[in-house]
């Protein structure tokens, strides 16, 4: 799979290959197949934009996924959301696990997603 980071603040450049490697682990655990996986880092105003235009919700978000076909998906962060790297991971993990087909919109989702975000993010870098 090849992943491509765009716009990745320069605060976090040094975490590159760990933020490779999470996605790549994620995708495969939950066997999922991305011929390539593009992680953008946007601003908050980008982020509304895309969060109204395709979700019709009228404010930022901290991340959005889309699988564009079977081997194409996109995650957009924003930037200014990000508080730590650990946040940072959160939120591609996040992102990853909506790309393999998880949701949170009823209970019994949100409680599997949860525990999947917080077991992935227990591995090690």
């Amino acid at each position: 799979m090849r992943i491509n980071l765009f716009r990745l603040p320069r605060k976090y450049s040094k975490y590159e290959r760990q933020i490779v490697r999470i996605a790549r682990a994620v995708i495969g655990n939950e066997g999922r197949r991305l011929g390539e996986l593009n992680v953008i880092f946007a601003d908050n105003r980008y982020m509304r934009n895309l969060n109204r235009r395709f979700l019709r919700r009228d404010r930022a978000t901290d991340v959005l996924s889309f699988r564009l076909d079977t081997g194409y998906g996109e995650i957009y962060i924003a930037r200014q959301q990000i508080e730590s790297y650990e946040h940072l991971k959160e939120l591609l993990v996040h992102g990853l696990l909506h790309l393999a087909g998880l949701d949170h919109t009823r209970s019994s989702d949100k409680k599997v997603m949860f525990g999947k975000t917080a077991y992935y993010l227990h591995q090690p870098d």
